[in-house]
């Protein structure tokens, strides 16, 4: 029993692929249907790893997307095979089609008062049909909470125009929809940065 539970500690470049698999699985959201094709492993350091696949994760239309994925790991010790004995140091994906990348990076708890601030809706106290201006666009809400908010554009916005207004709110979720849009429509008005929520039909 000793000397099975020495051979399952230890890390190597085979182990590392394996678990980088199951670390993407965990991070995209359709981790149950991912396809994952290893392109290799480097040993960057004492038990560091840097592994690199080609993806293929179904986006909010049904289609599969492939991406290439880059994964950076590092052994703690203990089980090999368990993912806990590994710290995930950043999972970054790039969309070939369109050179966009997408790095998803371990964050430590936030203290309670940035919380607080990160959740807070600076709208929370406006009615729904009241109107706001963020990043030079006018919005007419339609839902407003403490934590969430749901606003409608008289056009589609652009991603970039999006992400700008997202920064300059400041919160946590924000969903968007424009006139004659609703959300659940065959839209691709979706997709998911960071902490940044696109609404369409579903987070991507």
């Amino acid at each position: 029993m000793l000397l099975l539970a020495c051979a399952e500690a230890g890390s190597n470049e085979t182990r590392a692929g394996i678990i980088a698999e199951d670390m993407v699985k965990e991070d995209v959201i359709s981790g149950d249907d991912l396809e994952f094709n290893l392109v290799g492993v480097d040993k960057v350091g004492l038990d560091e790893y840097h592994v690199v696949a080609d993806i293929k994760t179904t986006n909010g239309l049904g289609l599969k997307v492939p991406r290439k994925v880059s994964v950076r790991l590092k052994y703690i010790g203990g089980d090999w095979s368990d993912i806990n004995s590994w710290s995930k140091i950043s999972i970054s994906y790039l969309d070939e089609s369109t050179g966009r990348t997408q790095t998803s990076t371990p964050q430590a708890e936030p203290a309670k008062a940035e919380y607080e601030h990160t959740m807070k809706n600076p709208y929370s106290d406006k009615k729904d049909g009241d109107t706001i201006t963020v990043a030079g666009i006018v919005f007419t809400i339609k839902v407003s909470s403490e934590d969430d908010l749901l606003i409608c554009s008289d056009y589609k916005l652009t991603p970039d125009k999006i992400k700008e207004v997202c920064e300059e709110l400041d919160i946590k979720y924000i969903a968007f929809y424009y006139k004659g849009q609703t959300i659940g429509k065959d839209d691709p008005y979706s997709m998911k940065m960071e902490k940044i929520i696109f609404y369409g039909e579903d987070v991507i």
